[in-house]
């Protein structure tokens, strides 16, 4: 079904506490829990500062309050032409008009405007809450994907923000500090840069770290539990150990292991 588009006012997170002391809830014949006589999803909203429960529909585009429970309300409903296409392609319903209504859910406070209709609810239900109020109120679908075949699923969010430092960018001190200590710097960072670390030794003995073991004794420590979102930078990294010959692939079940951590940086 398809109506007018609605608009709504910025929602807010609020208290719950506080909010629930700042409705001052009231009930009327609508605030009798329905008896639950089909699947429908039913949930506990304020409307006005009456509690109802109300209908979850996804299939319907737009939310809708029923006449009856409008006027209970006190509401001001606003005439409207046109027509509701409904499920059935020879089913429509003249529009009556709409409302604007304020609906607290889930810590959430919002005014959304309602289309004014009677639909057919076996649970007694006034309000029915479709898609274009479920972002409003933090509801969501999941598992939704976007082709036949590919896994299109939600990526997991990486728990490094790149937006936070900019590489090269982010200097310690003054602009003018900066400038008196890069170029005598400059040269040297250039031609460590160069070295190639795959074929050059550090000469310094103190470079050389040896790990002295006991004979018959391991040294085994747990790995420790790796995000998912760090793998593919874990795999790059150890590949570049790998081709600077800074590690190299050891016996399985050695009995030696000690585990990586993993520390999110500036790049």
């Amino acid at each position: 079904a398809n109506a007018s588009s609605s608009s709504h006012t910025e929602d807010m997170e609020v208290d719950g506490v506080v909010a629930y002391n700042a409705q001052d809830c009231k009930s009327n014949g609508f605030s009798n829990l329905p008896l639950h006589q089909s699947n429908s999803l039913l949930l506990p909203c304020i409307i006005e500062k009456v509690k109802v429960c109300a209908v979850l529909d996804t299939g319907c585009t737009f939310s809708i309050c029923s006449p009856a429970f409008a006027r209970s309300l006190g509401a001001k409903i606003t005439p409207v032409d046109g027509i509701i296409q409904l499920g059935h392609t020879n089913s429509t319903q003249s529009r009556i008009g709409y409302t604007h209504l304020n609906i607290f859910y889930n810590k959430i406070q919002i005014s959304f405007t309602f289309e004014i209709l009677d639909f057919l609810s076996s649970n007694n239900a006034p309000i029915l809450l479709g898609l274009d109020i479920m972002p409003s109120l933090n509801i969501g679908i999941t598992g939704l994907i976007s082709s036949w075949f590919e896994y299109t699923g939600p990526a997991l969010p990486s728990p490094i923000d790149t937006n936070k430092h900019v590489p090269n960018s982010d200097s310690y001190g003054t602009a003018s500090e900066c400038k008196l200590v890069y170029p005598p710097i400059q040269t040297l960072l250039e031609e460590n840069a160069n070295i190639d670390v795959a074929t050059t030794y550090f000469n310094l003995e103190v470079a050389i770290v040896y790990l002295e073991t006991i004979p018959g004794k391991i040294a085994y420590r747990k790995p420790y539990p790796i995000p998912i979102a760090y793998k593919d930078t874990v795999l790059k990294q150890i590949e570049t150990w790998k081709n600077d010959r800074v590690s190299e692939l050891s016996l399985s079940h050695n009995g030696y292991n000690h585990p990586l951590l993993c520390v999110a940086k500036k790049e």
